[in-house]
């Protein structure tokens, strides 16, 4: 059975939950998180996708046997308005089962209730063929610290071996259940309530402005040739750029480090709310930071461990 793990650990911020539902995604993937507007994918050269409800005397049996989803009544942003692979499974092993289009589509909020009404208060949410992990059930009335627990020395030491939202600090747990997991691809890991998760914008500044910013070796040479600004810390550039004027700025800067192949780093920085966040992990020496979303806290923080698929533990006390 999993254990809270013990040892000197580092505040990382506080969460607001309004409605005692907790979201971890990875922040730089949340511009497909559509929250409970229609879910497709922002990309618009990203093909079309159906959910699909399966049905069937047999379903449940059929969707747990057919095992691609947290939640086995359903079939997620698929490909085709149909799935002939599962009905095909289905009919193989002799079972009353087939998938059936679901229109409108499920938004990811509603995803969020079928998956914790599965998982009994933990579980997967898909979306757009991304994962994120919800917990519900906890407390409404105060803000829950998230803590991480550094690895003792030696070849890990530096990471965290485990980021833990401590509901209570006296509770001595007896019993432990886990999903897998959080999808992550920026390294990086956002703890938010679900109502708040719905302000969150990436990509979409809230004044409109931009910043466009490079560094390296060949990046002075290259601020002098097109009249960049020395912004400080080793980066150039330009600072509160129209959005729409990005690509002027861009564009000659991409085309000289391809050209010339020079060792230079870019950086497109709109003023949304991941960079918001993003500035503030830079900032930071835990690379963990702090966001208003409406009126509530969100806490976000570099994972230390790089990309992949993490899981969430819950734990429980004696008293549930």
């Amino acid at each position: 059975m999993a254990r809270i793990a013990k040892g000197p650990r580092v505040l990382l911020g506080e969460v607001d939950l309004p409605e005692g539902v907790l979201v971890i995604l990875d922040p730089g993937m949340a511009r497909f998180w559509r929250h409970d507007g229609a879910p497709a994918s922002p990309r618009k050269k990203d093909p079309a996708q159906w959910d699909l409800r399966l049905v069937g005397r047999d379903a449940l049996e059929a969707g747990r046997a057919y095992d691609r989803e947290f939640d086995p009544r359903f079939l997620f942003d698929v490909s085709e308005p149909g799935s002939p692979q599962f009905d095909a499974f289905a009919r193989e092993r002799g079972l009353d089962a087939r998938a059936e289009v679901v229109t409108p589509r499920i938004p990811h909020t509603e995803r969020v209730r079928l998956a914790l009404e599965h998982g009994a208060g933990l579980g997967v949410v898909p979306y757009n063929r991304l994962w994120a992990v919800a917990v519900g059930g906890l407390p409404t009335e105060r803000a829950l610290p998230v803590w991480g627990l550094p690895m003792p020395p030696g070849e890990f030491e530096g990471r965290w071996r485990s980021i833990d939202l401590v509901v209570d600090e006296k509770g001595e747990p007896v019993r432990s259940e886990s999903v897998t997991g959080v999808m992550v691809d920026h390294g990086q890991l956002l703890f938010a309530g679900l109502g708040p998760l719905g302000l969150f914008r990436m990509w979409e500044p809230e004044d409109g402005l931009a910043d466009y910013v490079f560094w390296g070796k060949d990046a002075p040479g290259l601020a002098e040739a097109l009249g960049a600004s020395v912004l400080g810390e080793g980066l150039f550039g330009w600072r509160d750029v129209p959005m729409e004027s990005v690509g002027e700025k861009a564009t000659p800067v991409q085309e000289r480090i391809a050209q010339e192949r020079l060792a230079v780093s870019v950086d497109y920085r709109p003023h949304c709310n991941l960079e918001k966040l993003n500035a503030l992990l830079r900032e930071s020496p835990e690379d963990a930071a702090s966001l208003r979303l409406g009126s509530a806290r969100v806490v976000g923080c570099g994972n230390r461990w790089g990309d992949g698929v993490f899981t969430v533990s819950r734990h429980f006390d004696a008293r549930g």
